[in-house]
């Protein structure tokens, strides 16, 4: 992209014969002309007169130049050049802004075939526009009125903090490339691009994005980092067939991602963390995003951050695969690790989850979940034994061909009763300790298996009537074994609480055990079947009180236990497969 501006701005008759082209790359790293070793500008990464005034360069002050020139060519080194209101004039090739360029309402710049303005390439350097609403300043292709017939505007970083309002900007490659921290674009129209309308480089920061107007986008309508997302307002007009691109990147200052009126499509890893201080993003209601295969969003991996999802009934915010609407079309999820913590409220979350990982999982984190609703993964949510479930409740579970739900025998107090789950949907509980005083909501509809062994081993652990868990082979549910444990069982005659093998036969699982830590436990109307040797065991001095139990399909009977334990027992039924009800020990 760069020509021969070092020659056009130092050519003497010892250096002519060795001038050549030099292309400026996408990142505004094109440091080394001549032209930027004159000006002791150092890199286009804002280093040297990058931090200077944009009223003076390291070879003084601009000149000021007002006149509506004939055409816009080459080099404008050193001048603060303004097109006065109503100047038409034209742009031809590589036209370079190494100043200032303030282009005044009304005016209107025509650009030939190719042509493509460069600011802040190799000096510090402003451009500002200051079109309205009823003269706007207009940036329009000077041939063929169709999209890519110029190459477009691109601010390098030396052009930070320009100011773009009522601009309309049409027919060009890429509308606005924008390498330059801080840029505010306001009250513009960008339309017809055939790539982009606007693409802001990795890391690069808007100070504003608001109140504009896309039409006819290209293949893009937005191409953004996440450092840029913050700064887009709530107020621009994209159609709803437009795509803007969020890629890879981290997202490392506090702010809101609003509800864009279009979707919003993850081609990257998305971090949102901040060093040293926390970033925490909000997402509009509304709002919505599609996922790439590779697309992911992580919260708090490597430095403290938060996401805030707050959608609402009627606009909730979505999170979707991008292709491919199928479960697991979306590989790697919403994650929250050790230094983050995730709420959802109203969000959808679909087409994800896979290898037992959730489409929303916690690895570490803080989550909270309301009111949302996960459907069509193959797993919708999953969580690590470490991670902090501070609430669930008020969500909606459909479709998920997996499991619902993967989680760990602490996080079960934490999930609510106004939950609703279609049919089929499981609730997967790996083995572990309940550790703390919960009440095990009852999960209506929800198939709750097991498949290890569960400890309650830390307060009281209340199991309400109607409760249904299944034990896959070799799981347990085990009280009071490492630390003082409570189990209340509160079944009825109408709704017992039932404890069953995943496997429908004798010695499918490892039963209930009572351990000598195991003080004040009650079972009211409790169903256990396919247990291996008793339904029900205590052993070691443990206390319980049992009113209304039945035992099938138990290998030995529904209740024993010795000598040392405080076992008070009444109602207590075999039933198919299970040889006695209460069997006492002997010799006591």
């Amino acid at each position: 992209m760069r020509t021969k501006l070092a020659c056009v701005l130092m050519l003497t008759a010892a250096t002519a014969g060795a001038c050549k082209s030099k292309k400026a790359d996408k990142s505004g790293a094109g440091t080394g002309t001549a032209a930027g070793a004159a000006t002791g500008s150092g890199s286009a990464a804002g280093t040297g007169a990058g931090t200077q005034s944009a009223t003076t360069t390291a070879t003084g002050p601009l000149k000021a130049v007002t006149e509506c020139p004939p055409a816009l060519k080459d080099a404008d080194k050193g001048l603060s050049r303004t097109i006065p209101a109503g100047c038409a004039t034209s742009v031809e090739g590589e036209y370079y802004v190494d100043g200032e360029l303030t282009i005044e309402a009304g005016a209107k710049l025509s650009f030939k075939a190719g042509a493509v303005m460069y600011v802040g390439y190799s000096d510090a350097s402003k451009l500002i526009v200051k079109g309205t609403a009823d003269k706007p300043v207009t940036f329009t292709s000077g041939g063929d009125a169709v999209a890519g017939a110029w190459k477009g505007v691109h601010l390098y970083a030396k052009a930070a903090r320009s100011q773009i309002d009522g601009l309309v900007l049409e027919f060009a490659e890429t509308g606005l490339e924008i390498d330059a921290p801080d840029v505010a674009i306001k009250s513009s129209t960008l339309r017809a691009a055939k790539a982009a309308a606007l693409r802001v480089a990795d890391e690069v920061t808007l100070a504003a994005f608001d109140g504009n107007t896309i039409e006819q986008p290209g293949v893009l309508a937005l191409s953004l980092p996440p450092s840029a997302m913050i700064g887009l307002g709530a107020t621009n007009k994209l159609p709803a067939d437009a795509v803007v691109e969020l890629r890879g990147g981290t997202a490392s200052a506090s702010g809101t991602w609003p509800n864009l009126g279009a979707p919003v499509r993850v081609a990257g890893e998305v971090y949102v963390e901040g060093k040293p201080s926390k970033a925490t993003i909000t997402i509009a209601a509304g709002a919505t995003f599609h996922f790439d295969s590779g697309g992911a969003l992580y919260v708090g991996y490597g430095g403290d951050g938060e996401l805030k999802v707050a959608g609402t009934t009627e606009a909730p915010v979505t999170f979707a695969a991008a292709t491919d609407p199928a479960p697991g079309a979306w590989e790697k999820g919403i994650i929250a690790y050790a230094k983050g913590a995730i709420t959802l409220d109203h969000a959808v979350v679909q087409h994800g989850g896979v290898d037992g990982r959730g489409a929303l999982r916690s690895e570490g984190g803080k989550l909270a979940v309301t009111g949302s609703t996960f459907k069509d993964n193959k797993v919708g949510l999953s969580l690590d034994d470490a991670t902090e479930l501070r609430g669930f409740d008020q969500n909606q579970l459909v479709g998920n061909t997996e499991q619902a739900i993967a989680l760990f025998p602490r996080h079960l107090g934490a999930l609510g009763a106004a939950n609703t789950y279609a049919d089929g949907q499981v609730v997967l509980v790996h083995g572990g300790a309940a550790d703390k005083p919960a009440t095990w909501a009852l999960q209506k509809a929800a198939a709750l298996t097991v498949d290890g062994e569960l400890y309650v081993d830390g307060g009281a652990v209340t199991i309400p009537a109607g409760a249904t868990y299944a034990f896959a082979d070799g799981a347990g549910l085990y009280v009071g074994y490492g630390n003082t444990g409570t189990l209340i069982v509160q079944g009825t005659a109408d709704q017992p609480v039932t404890l069953k093998g995943v496997r429908d036969e004798v010695g499918a699982w490892k039963g209930v055990e009572l351990y000598s830590k195991a003080v004040a436990s009650t079972l009211t109307q409790l169903h256990v079947s396919d247990a291996a040797t008793a339904c029900v065991r205590a052993s070691g001095g443990a206390a319980v009180t049992i009113d209304g139990l039945v035992g099938t399909k138990c290998e030995t009977a529904a209740l024993t236990w010795d000598c040392g334990s405080k076992v008070k027992q009444s109602a207590v039924k075999a039933a198919g497969g299970t040889p006695k009800g209460a069997l006492a020990p002997e010799g006591c």
